[in-house]
């Protein structure tokens, strides 16, 4: 009888591997309640080969925030682009096109947004010097695009002169952060979603009042 070949897998493919039982698990289960011997059974792998990928369960459970974050970035990008090129001519659309890139991907995985939030609320503290730098390598890319984003519309007229773009890119991530989470613990108890129509209000009054010519056009 011919041996079975093992199957020799490459570092990102485990780890793609690993990160998707590891969703399964922790928004099944909750973060406290799911361990990593759970995790790792459902990846086919040991206990131990997780811990060769992540440090610590909080590691592996905040690396889940990269992929979104990079999608983010991403749509952050090619928005500057087109506000570069002319093919966003009011502040009042950058505003609301950075609403829809969020909410593109909120959508896509409403969990994730919950693992920010717990980030930013410091639930973790016991995270690895590796993983907080990736995590905060991604996150800074995301906001030095759209302090340029909010920098060109100022230069093109668009919005306000004395707008600070570093204080706006906090602000437009801890508004969309703050509705979603606060409108989806409210969806539970009511069953009725309110998110998307309380973060388009809560928008239009932020590119009211930060936009020089805030019409639609």
């Amino acid at each position: 009888m011919a041996l079975k070949k093992r199957i020799v897998k490459d570092k990102e493919t485990r780890q793609e591997e690993i990160q998707y039982a590891a969703r399964k698990i922790f928004f099944k289960k909750g973060f406290l309640a799911s361990t990593v011997g759970e995790i790792g059974k459902e990846a086919r792998v040991a206990e131990g080969t997780v811990y060769r990928y992540f440090e610590s369960k909080e590691d592996l459970y905040l690396s889940l925030i990269i992929p979104t974050a990079r999608n983010i970035g991403k749509g952050l990008a090619e928005l500057e682009k087109e506000v570069i090129q002319k093919k966003v001519m009011n502040g009042f659309d950058i505003v609301m096109k950075i609403l829809d890139i969020y909410y593109e991907n909120y959508i896509i995985d409403r969990n994730v947004f919950l693992i920010f939030a717990s980030l930013l609320s410091g639930f973790f503290l016991r995270i690895s010097e590796d993983m907080r730098s990736k995590i905060n390598d991604e996150v800074r890319i995301n906001f030095l695009i759209t302090r340029r984003i909010i920098s060109e519309g100022k230069n093109q007229g668009f919005i306000k002169k004395d707008v600070n773009e570093y204080v706006i890119a906090d602000l437009l991530w801890s508004t969309f952060l703050g509705i979603a989470i606060l409108e989806e613990s409210k969806e539970r108890g009511t069953q009725k979603d309110h998110i998307y129509p309380t973060l388009v209000e809560g928008f239009s009054l932020l590119a009211q009042a930060l936009c020089a010519k805030a019409g639609r056009g």
